[in-house]
């Protein structure tokens, strides 16, 4: 492995880009197009690594997380990184997920057809969930 000191911060994003770009699952154009402008690149490529190790841990706990996040700094530290990135003020329903649904319903259905919502909000603790949902026939597709 590589020490941190002998990278600059271009070449540390530059490694991380890569690994990104060439070993993860990669988010659909839409989803990619909107994050984009809400993150800068290295807060998205951060993004893109928590997405997939959501997928692959199947677990939301943060030790779990920093533990397995792909960054040369102590375990400690990767836990308040990611604590600091998920409080991060871009992650506004409002600003984030509307625009994003929006943009999806608009390219997806005809604006003349009736679109049926399904919008249903839990609470878990002090964190709100809400699930977005669009009915077809009898079934509904999760969206966000």
């Amino acid at each position: 492995m590589i020490e941190k000191d002998s990278l600059t911060k271009h070449e540390r994003l530059l490694s991380i880009s890569l690994i990104v770009e060439n070993t993860m699952f990669q988010l659909p154009e839409l989803y990619s197009k909107h994050l984009t402008k809400q993150f800068n690149y290295p807060q998205y490529l951060i993004l893109l690594i928590l997405i997939n190790l959501l997928q692959n841990l199947k677990t939301v706990r943060l030790e779990e997380l920093g533990r397995r996040f792909p960054c040369p700094i102590q375990l400690r530290s990767r836990v308040k990184k990611l604590q600091r990135f998920l409080s991060l003020k871009q992650f506004k329903i409002k600003t984030l997920w509307f625009p994003i649904l929006k943009s999806w319903l608009k390219n997806e259905w005809n604006l003349r057809e009736t679109v049926y919502l399904v919008i249903d909000r839990s609470q878990w603790r002090e964190i709100n969930l809400l699930m977005v949902s669009k009915v077809i026939r009898v079934k509904k597709l999760g969206l966000f």
